[in-house]
């Protein structure tokens, strides 16, 4: 394959991508925020659970979030503070619905 199959075949992908992330987290941009599973904003109660717990000992919450409707539980996007840092990881606070809270730091990719 050529190198401009190779680029069709990338973008197709991704907007394959997009489109199904937008149709499995049913995702609505509007303005700053955006609207997840019919949620406008993150319930107070989670909120406050992830601000009292690890996550904030280990990171800084961050506005990106989403509501995982399977597993009911809210992801929150992490800064990880230096001395937490892991560079193949993308880490998220992630609340259940009994507000029990754990990291889940995403960890990917190969080691060398």
């Amino acid at each position: 394959m050529n190198q401009k199959g190779t680029v069709a075949v990338a973008f197709v992908l991704l907007l394959f991508a997009l489109v199904f992330a937008f149709i499995v987290l049913q995702i609505d941009f509007q303005g700053e925020g955006f609207v997840v599973n019919g949620y406008e904003k993150i319930p107070e109660e989670v909120l406050k659970a992830a601000q009292n717990s690890i996550c904030v000992e280990e990171g800084v919450l961050t506005e990106v979030y989403f509501y995982n409707d399977n597993s009911k539980t809210w992801w929150i996007d992490l800064d990880m503070k230096p001395e937490f840092r892991n560079e193949i990881c993308n880490p998220a606070c992630v609340v259940e619905e009994n507000l029990k809270v754990e990291i889940n730091y995403r960890c990917g990719g190969l080691k060398e």
